[in-house]
């Protein structure tokens, strides 16, 4: 898992579907798919519930939402804490 993996997820949560995320981030939903399958297979759970009408985060999602957040937060102040 990377931070490029932990955005999208927060995007794919945040807009409440894979296709809005996708257009939001500039990326093939497919792709998007991949990487959310590729974290729930090395987490071991699922992070989002799925339906017609988009997706929400399970409760392993909600807490991965929160440390993912963080952990974008510090990543973007790194270079405040450099200086």
């Amino acid at each position: 898992m990377d931070i490029r993996q932990l955005r999208y997820f927060i995007a794919i949560v945040e807009a409440r579907s894979f296709s809005k995320a996708a257009e939001r981030l500039r990326i093939a939903q497919p792709a998007l798919s991949q990487h959310v399958l590729a974290m729930e297979a090395e987490l071991g759970v699922a992070l989002l519930h799925r339906a017609a009408r988009g997706v929400a985060p399970t409760e392993a999602g909600i807490r991965l939402l929160d440390q993912a957040r963080a952990i974008d937060a510090s990543f973007a102040a790194l270079p405040d804490h450099v200086h």
